[in-house]
């Protein structure tokens, strides 16, 4: 046997924290000098910081250190649980580079580790500031944060920071390092290289001293011995390419420079020692493809080297293994094997019966052992606060990988569950049923873990009303800004193209023309695709790429089934507009009356192609084309085609670049279109400019447009009062939709003075778009004047069934108004958004809620009534089940309704 040992060259592994608010292209193009000059000595990985910053009301983001403390701890608690999760899956790292604010969380991790899988040697902070957070004021104490070297580096020129506070942050460490430059954070010409790289040379050198020592005391131990070899195959493989590190997949036992063959530790195994059981047990760890995280499992359901071995040596030694070893594999693998161990346990029963019983306990095992740790990470659930991330300990990544319980009794995963939920319930003394308790408990750990990340602190700040924290000058920036990068340039979500023969199914089924299903609770679910009522053909999301469009339309001139396809987000790009436009334009028996083909990477060009077979085209009644990057030049080719189709009726324009521009070219080609009644053009970057071609538009043509939607736009009360000012020509627009166009109450009051004897609007929308951070917006912020104007409109109007104020800063005394208008009207049976969370009078929203449910059985009745043959008058329950029916219609009238996808809701 050939001795190696650790060799001072082995390069160090370092994570970068960089700063939350740099551009990330201007942070590589920074650090790319850095990184170059210490190639020979270091690999770094790079942190997400979009898990470590905060985003603020209005876009921005804003720096840890500006942060309300309790915010501050909220976020700091979102960056543990993903640094944990980081430093399991991609570590051990040697040390952290922090910059700017990555600088300043990394002397927070330096006090606190070692902190569930964080920890590391040694820190080099750029720039950082020392913490002001209360809960953490003893980490910042001079010298109190020990056993961590620290080079500490500012520029003297660096006028964004106080530099006096990085020097605090130095002082907090023992024995502390501080550089300087003349420069700022980010001069990387200024950057003192030289010295950064002789501190990385004595921590190599520190770390292979201490590696050395550390093998020597743990050359007894079986963890010791393990966690040994992890780190010399991370270090030894960290430098290669994908390719390579495959080629190099198995690890080597320290104390050997090559690793051990398959045949060699079968061998083995058949003829192991006692005194040599541990070694075998390192042999087979060495077998893994992968460490801290799950062991890959192909597709030929083959049992892996790791799995076939270590259940060998379970079968020799069963008490030992099970009392000693079987702990390691979620400790230096992943929960998820786990499950992997108890289905390979259960399938080899068939073929070793002398060892049923062994497998059996193996099985009991491993359901144990996630229970008690469940169960452990559910009582740490219950406890936790986010009062000091210091004294807390970390939800365990169990649950991530824990057995769930499915409809299907006999699948094995739902078995294991099951045996999990009873072991629990045992554990707990739980008297309710277990299947159920177990699910609580899932929810209760994944809702406390929601809590910890990035996620949820975004949802927090997405339902608050922003007008409460954003100034009109914030307000006013924002506005005067470009619109966001994804208004400008709209993407589609990525995917990965399918391979065909997943299309297979599909495609044979629409060649042979089979009738489609009877109702949508039995839809006909394919492999790729599902066939639905109405003769919806459902590809939404399937992947179906450039190469799969072509015969998927191919096999549906052969079905007289189809009237309607649906193949959003499928990037079909050029190649898909061609097959397209060649569908409609040279299959005279076609039935689609509907195409949804957004976000499918159609440019202008493609765009071209489609509208110059729409032009004479008299099937086609709806195109959907959100999300596709369409712009002001592809504008041209769509007012072409509406000037002289006659036969479309729905356009979908939805957040495709078109900016002003693009909407006075759009509404040109409208004046002489009789047919087009539902035109969404949110999320646009529309302004003012607009709107005034809006007003034009109602202004000086009889239009025939029953549903706006202007959503997420930039319109604010002047173009509102444009667009209102057109709408008293008006007789035809049924929904109108302004939500998130920071509308005020000037904007309120001259909708109302326009809408206040509209004879048809049915649905007007002042509330907030979901969306509306994703693209930069603003919310409306109508408060209490605007609440007053919009009682005006409720009190008079006597054809408007459904108003959206949510988001709006209304408190109780707008509330109050609403309500008094309400007693008075007779047609309006929904007001959404309202009664909002933050008001805590339940009297008025009880009573606002009655009237409303008041109007709606009133609506129902009426209804009802008009409907011949009845023999006694209808019941309030009818009454109420027809007017929830008919309101139904008003927020999902049928051309939204033709369009619903099997894919949203599973």
């Amino acid at each position: 046997m050939v001795v190696s040992d650790r060799t001072t060259d082995l390069p160090l592994k370092i994570l970068i924290l960089p700063d939350f608010h740099q551009n990330f292209k201007l942070f590589k193009r920074n650090t790319k000098a850095l990184f170059k000059a210490l190639t020979d000595i270091a690999t770094f990985h790079i942190a997400n910081r979009k898990q470590l910053y905060h985003s603020t009301i209005d876009g921005e983001v804003q720096p840890l250190s500006t942060l309300s403390d309790k915010t501050q701890q909220q976020h700091l608690y979102t960056s543990v649980y993903y640094l944990d999760r980081l430093f399991k899956s991609e570590g051990p790292f040697d040390g952290i580079l922090g910059l700017g604010e990555g600088a300043s969380l990394a002397g927070i991790l330096c006090g606190l580790k070692p902190l569930g899988n964080i920890s590391f040697y040694f820190a080099i902070l750029v720039s950082g500031l020392e913490s002001q957070m209360q809960h953490y004021q003893d980490l910042m104490k001079s010298k109190s944060i020990q056993n961590v070297c620290s080079l500490h580096i500012y520029g003297t020129k660096d006028g964004s920071i106080n530099n006096d506070r990085t020097l605090r942050l130095a002082a907090a460490f023992v024995d502390a390092k501080v550089i300087t430059h003349q420069g700022s954070r980010f001069t990387p010409k200024t950057w003192p290289y030289a010295m950064i790289r002789e501190f990385l040379l004595e921590q190599q050198e520190n770390l292979s001293e201490r590696d050395n020592t550390y093998q020597s005391h743990t050359s007894k131990s079986f963890d010791g011995k393990i966690e040994a070899t992890i780190l010399y195959h991370q270090r030894r493989t960290c430098t290669l390419s994908s390719r390579r590190k495959e080629e190099q997949a198995f690890a080597t036992p320290i104390g050997l420079l090559h690793p051990v063959s398959k045949e060699s530790i079968q061998h083995l195994i058949e003829d192991i020692e006692s005194n040599h059981f541990d070694d075998g047990m390192l042999l087979v760890w060495c077998e893994r493809m992968k460490f801290h995280q799950s062991e890959s499992v192909d597709n030929t359901n083959m049992m892996t080297p790791f799995f076939h071995h270590w259940i060998q040596l379970y079968l020799k030694k069963p008490d030992e293994v099970l009392s000693k070893h079987l702990s390691t594999i979620p400790r230096y693998g992943d929960w998820g094997d786990m499950k992997t161990l108890y289905a390979y346990a259960e399938r080899l029963k068939d073929t070793h019966p002398t060892g049923t019983t062994l497998l059996e306990n193996l099985k009991q095992a491993c359901v144990q052992m996630i229970g008690n740790q469940l169960y452990h990470d559910y009582e740490i659930a219950l406890k936790q606060t986010n009062d000091n991330i210091k004294n807390e300990i970390l939800i365990s990544q169990c649950i991530y990988e824990a057995p769930f319980i499915s409809n299907n009794p006999n699948e094995l995963t739902t078995i294991m569950a099951k045996e999990v939920a009873k072991y629990i319930q045992i554990l707990s003394n739980e008297n309710r049923q277990a299947d159920q308790m177990y699910r609580n408990l899932i929810e209760t750990i994944r809702r406390q873990l929601k809590r910890r990340s990035l996620i949820f602190i975004e949802e927090q700040v997405a339902w608050k009303d922003r007008p409460l924290f954003c100034t009109r000058q914030q307000r006013e920036e924002v506005l005067s800004a470009s619109p966001a990068s994804n208004v400008i340039h709209p993407q589609p979500q990525p995917i990965v193209p399918c391979p065909l023969e997943e299309l297979q199914p599909l495609i044979e089924y629409l060649r042979a023309n089979k009738p489609g299903p009877s109702d949508d609770k039995n839809p006909i679910v394919f492999p790729r695709g599902t066939m639905m009522t109405g003769g919806r053909l459902d590809l939404c999301k399937q992947a179906v790429g450039p190469q799969g469009v072509q015969p998927v339309l191919d096999a549906m001139k052969h079905s007289s089934t189809v009237n309607r396809l649906l193949l959003g987000n499928n990037i079909v790009g050029r190649p898909g507009a061609e097959a397209i436009s060649d569908y409609i334009r040279f299959n005279p028996d076609s039935t689609i009356d509907t195409w949804y083909i957004a976000c499918n990477r159609f440019d202008s060009d493609s765009i071209g192609l489609l509208c110059d077979a729409l032009a004479t085209d008299t099937k086609v009644k709806a195109l959907w084309l959100k999300r596709n990057p369409i712009l002001a030049s592809g504008a041209v080719h769509i007012a072409r085609m509406l000037s002289s189709n006659t036969c479309i009726q729905t356009l979908d324009l939805l957040n495709t670049g078109l900016l002003d521009k693009g909407c006075e070219i759009l509404f040109g080609g409208l004046k002489m279109n009789r047919t087009l009644k539902h035109l969404y053009i949110d999320s646009n970057g529309l302004t003012v400019k607009c709107a005034e071609v809006i007003r034009r538009h109602f202004e000086e043509n009889d239009s025939c447009l029953e549903t706006l939607y202007l959503s997420c736009n930039a319109l604010t009360d002047a173009g509102t009062c444009q667009i209102a000012a057109g709408l008293k020509h008006d007789k035809c627009l049924q929904r109108l939709s302004l939500a998130s166009n920071s509308v005020g109450p000037d904007g309120a009051r001259s909708l109302t003075d326009a809408l206040i004897h509209h004879p048809s609007l049915q649905q007007l929308g002042l509330g907030f778009l979901k969306s509306t951070t994703i693209f930069g917006g603003l919310d409306n912020i109508l408060g209490n004047e605007g609440a007053a104007e919009i009682s005006r409109l409720i009190q008079f109007n006597q054809h408007i069934r459904s108003i959206d104020l949510a988001r709006n800063a209304i408190s109780e005394q707008g509330l109050i108004q609403l309500r008094d208008a309400l007693k008075i009207n007779h047609t309006l049976t929904s007001l959404e958004g309202l009664p909002s969370k933050r008001i805590r009078n339940k009297a008025i929203k009880k009573e606002i809620k009655s009237l409303l449910t008041a109007n709606m059985i009133a609506w129902g009745k009426q209804v009802l009534n008009t409907i011949t043959g009845s023999i006694s008058p209808p019941t309030i329950d009818d009454c109420l089940k027809k007017g929830l029916e008919l309101q139904n219609a008003i927020h999902y009238p049928e051309h939204i309704r033709e369009i619903n996808s099997y894919y949203r809701i599973h």
